[in-house]
């Protein structure tokens, strides 16, 4: 009994920490790129209803107002109107970020293997006491570094957004049951 009182008091005294957290504004500025993770369906002319799909939209952030988020989707355009309650995530673009690296890895490997093909078309196959026939290893050792340079150069004329995730509230209260009753979770985001 005793125990249970208590855990009422602290979801009583924790419910307006999370519903003043609530009316705080997100870190966003108005026409930000942002990535949208909901679950809400919205119609045109109708309120959007959430289910248990989740679905992500990139558009332009506009704003939150009566704990609605407001963005518009490029293609085709329209305007969408979601409850912040249907909201899984928000992400804001924080820049390109080029994929140099990665296409020097490919670049070396496809370079490799078309320096043991071509090694292998234009290998002798008569022996040869005097001069090694190493047809395959040099064409490695030349086809490897010539496609770890040009696989660098495509990959970095690839570019990858690089997205952050923008905290939907401040402070999250939970309740999750366990054998002899109920645990609490407090979780603040700063």
């Amino acid at each position: 009994m005793r125990r249970s009182t208590l855990s009422l008091i602290a979801v009583w005294l924790l419910v307006p920490v999370a519903s003043l957290s609530a009316q705080q504004p997100l870190p966003l500025e108005r026409g930000a790129r942002v990535r949208v993770t909901h679950t809400c369906a919205s119609q045109r002319g109708q309120d959007p209803v959430c289910s248990g799909h989740s679905r992500r939209d990139v558009g332009k952030y506009r704003s939150i107002r009566d704990d609605t988020l407001r963005y518009e989707l490029k293609n085709p355009f329209r305007r969408i109107k979601i409850p912040l309650e249907g909201v899984r995530l928000i992400e804001v673009v924080q820049g390109q970020k080029s994929r140099w690296l990665s296409g020097m890895g490919s670049g070396t490997v496809i370079g490799a293997f078309c320096g043991i093909a071509i090694g292998l078309a234009v290998y002798d196959y008569e022996p040869n006491p005097w001069v090694p026939n190493m047809g395959p290893a040099y064409g490695v050792a030349i086809g490897a570094p010539v496609g770890l340079i040009v696989g660098a150069i495509i990959g970095s004329f690839i570019k990858d957004e690089e997205w952050e995730e923008v905290p939907l509230d401040r402070v999250r209260v939970s309740i999750a049951p366990q054998r002899d009753g109920f645990a609490f979770g407090l979780t603040v985001n700063f």
